[in-house]
C-alpha cells in the first residue's frame, strides 16, 4: 500500500500540471489553428512530428536507462546525469545533421528559418531531458511538474504573442523552441537544488558502456516513436498538408492526454525498478492499482468523445475543421489502450524485460505501418484513424498476454465490472442529453461517472486521503 500511495502522490504532481494547463492550452491551440488555417497548421504538426521522430537519435535509449539506473542507485544520480549531458549533446548534434539533411532531401519547401528552430529544439530537449530524467530517478516529481508547468506557460504566452503580432508559422514554431529553452533552464536549476551542482566531464570509456547498455531501449523508443508519429508524415505526403491539418487537429486533442498517462507511467517506472527482485506481491498489487487508476481516467474520455466530438471540434477549431469530428471519435477509442499499455510497458521495462518489449514494438510497428498506408490509401484520414487504433491494439494485446502469464490478471474482476458499469450508465446519460449544451453534457457525465465509481467502491474516500496526505 505504501508503494501505491507514493506512486499515486508522485503521479498527482505529474498529472496536475497538464490538467491545469489543459484549458489554457486548448484555447491557445484553437487560436493558433484558426489563425494558421488547415494547411499551415498541418505543416506545424509535420515539424513537431519530425522533432519527435528524430528525438530517439539524440538519446539512443539513454532516457529510460538513466532513470532506471538512478532509481536503483540514487547515490550515483549526479554522476550519471553528468555522463548523460556529454553523451546526449553529441548525439543531438548528429540528430540535427540528419533531420536537416532529410528535410532538404524530401523537399517539403520548408523555409530555412523553421529548420533552424526545429534543430535548436532538438538540442535543447536533449539537454533538458538529462535533468528531467535525473529528477524522475530520485522521484522528485514535484520538481519535474514545476519545470514542465513553467515551460508550458511560456509556450502558451509565446504562441498568443505570435498570433497577435501576426508572426506567421515561424513565430509559432519559435514559441515551441522557447519552451524547450525554458524547460532546460528550470530543470537545470531544480536538479542542482535537489541533487547537486554538476560539472562538465570529458568523454571517457564509461560513456560507451552507457550506450551499450541502452541499445535495447533505443530500438524500443525508435519503433514506438515511428508507430506514434508516422501518421502525420504519411498523410502529409499522400494527401497533402490540408488533410494533415484536419487529421492532426483531432490528434492534437487526444495527445493532450499523453502527459497524464506519461506522468503516471514515469512515477511507476522508478517504483517498479525499486520493487523488482523485492516483493512480488507488492509489485502485483501496484500494477493492479495503477491499471485501475488509468482506466478510471481514460475510459470516460472515450465514451464522452463519442457523445460530444462534434461539439468539441466546432467550439475549438471552427467550421473549417468539421471533418475532424469523426477522426476524433475514432482516435478517442485508443485512449484506454494507450493508458493501459503505459503501465504494462513500464512494468516490463523496469523488470528488465527489454527484449520482450522490443519484440512487441517490432511486430506492432510493422503492423501499424502496413495498416496505416493501406488505411490512408483506401480510407483517407478516416482510414488513418482506424489504422492508428489497430496499431495500438497490436501492441497492447501481446503485452497483456505476457504480463498475465507471469503475474496473473492486471486488473481485479471487481474493478473491471465497476468501471464498465459506470461507463455504460454515463454513455446512456450522454445519449439522453445529446441535444443539450456541451457544458451540461460534460458536467452531468462527470457527476454520473464519479457517483457510480464511488458508489461501487472502486474508489473510496480513504484512498483519496492517502494520496493527498503529506508524507
Amino acid at each position: 500500500m505504501k508503494s501505491a500511495t507514493t506512486v499515486a502522490r508522485n503521479s498527482v504532481w505529474l498529472i496536475a500540471q497538464p490538467l491545469i494547463m489543459g484549458v489554457t492550452s486548448l484555447v491557445v491551440t484553437a487560436l493558433v489553428a484558426r489563425y494558421l488555417g488547415t494547411n499551415d497548421y498541418g505543416i506545424l504538426l509535420l515539424l513537431l512530428s519530425y522533432a519527435a521522430l528524430f528525438a530517439p537519435i539524440s538519446n539512443l535509449g539513454l532516457r529510460p536507462y538513466s532513470v532506471r539506473e538512478i532509481a536503483s542507485r540514487r547515490e550515483r544520480a549526479l554522476e550519471i546525469v553528468e555522463d548523460m549531458l556529454v553523451l546526449r549533446f553529441a548525439l543531438a548534434l548528429i540528430a540535427v545533421i540528419l533531420v536537416a539533411t532529410y528535410i532538404a532531401w524530401v523537399d517539403h519547401h520548408i523555409p530555412i528559418t523553421l529548420v533552424v528552430l526545429l534543430t535548436a529544439q532538438l538540442i535543447l530537449n536533449a539537454l533538458s531531458g538529462c535533468f528531467i530524467d535525473g529528477l524522475c530517478g530520485v522521484e522528485s516529481m514535484k520538481s519535474v511538474a514545476v519545470s514542465m508547468g513553467i515551460s508550458g506557460v511560456f509556450v502558451q504566452l509565446a504562441c498568443v504573442l505570435a498570433v497577435l503580432t501576426k508572426a506567421n508559422l515561424a513565430g509559432v514554431v519559435g514559441a515551441y523552441t522557447l519552451g524547450s529553452a525554458v524547460t532546460l533552464g528550470f530543470s537545470w536549476y531544480l536538479f542542482s537544488k535537489r541533487v547537486g551542482v554538476f560539472t562538465l566531464r570529458r568523454p571517457h570509456r564509461q560513456h560507451w558502456a552507457h550506450v551499450q547498455n541502452s541499445w535495447t531501449f533505443l530500438f524500443q523508443n525508435l519503433l514506438g516513436t515511428i508507430r506514434q508519429r508516422i501518421d502525420v508524415v504519411l498523410i502529409n505526403n499522400m494527401l497533402g498538408a490540408n488533410a494533415a491539418g484536419i487529421y492532426g487537429s483531432a490528434q492534437t486533442l487526444v495527445q493532450r492526454l499523453e502527459p497524464i498517462y506519461d506522468g503516471i507511467a514515469t512515477a511507476l517506472s522508478s517504483r517498479f525498478a525499486s520493487l523488482h527482485n523485492g516483493s512480488a506481491d507488492e509489485l502485483k498489487l501496484l500494477v493492479r492499482g495503477a491499471m485501475k487508476m488509468l482506466l478510471i481516467i481514460s475510459t470516460p474520455v472515450t465514451v464522452g468523445l463519442y457523445g460530444s466530438a462534434d461539439d468539441i471540434i466546432a467550439l475549438i477549431f471552427g467550421a473549417q475543421y468539421s471533418e475532424s469530428a469523426t477522426v476524433l471519435k475514432i482516435l478517442g477509442t485508443s485512449v484506454p489502450f494507450a493508458f493501459a499499455y503505459g503501465a504494462l510497458f513500464e512494468f516490463l521495462r523496469a523488470t528488465r524485460r527489454e527484449k520482450i518489449v522490443l519484440r512487441l514494438y517490432a511486430v506492432a510497428t510493422v503492423v501499424s505501418l502496413g495498416v496505416m498506408v493501406a488505411g490512408i490509401k483506401f480510407g483517407g484520414i478516416i482510414g488513418a484513424a482506424i489504422a492508428f487504433v489497430v496499431g495500438l491494439l497490436a501492441l497492447l494485446i501481446p503485452a497483456v498476454v505476457v504480463y498475465w502469464k507471469n503475474m496473473g490478471s492486471p486488473l481485479a474482476p471487481r474493478d473491471a465490472f465497476g468501471i464498465i458499469t459506470a461507463n455504460l450508465v454515463m454513455g446512456a446519460g450522454l445519449w439522453v442529453m445529446r441535444d443539450m449544451h456541451l457544458a451540461i453534457k460534460i458536467v452531468v457525465s462527470a457527476v454520473i461517472f464519479t457517483a457510480f465509481i464511488v458508489g461501487l467502491r472502486i474508489v473510496t474516500v480513504p484512498m483519496v486521503k492517502a494520496v493527498l496526505a503529506r508524507k
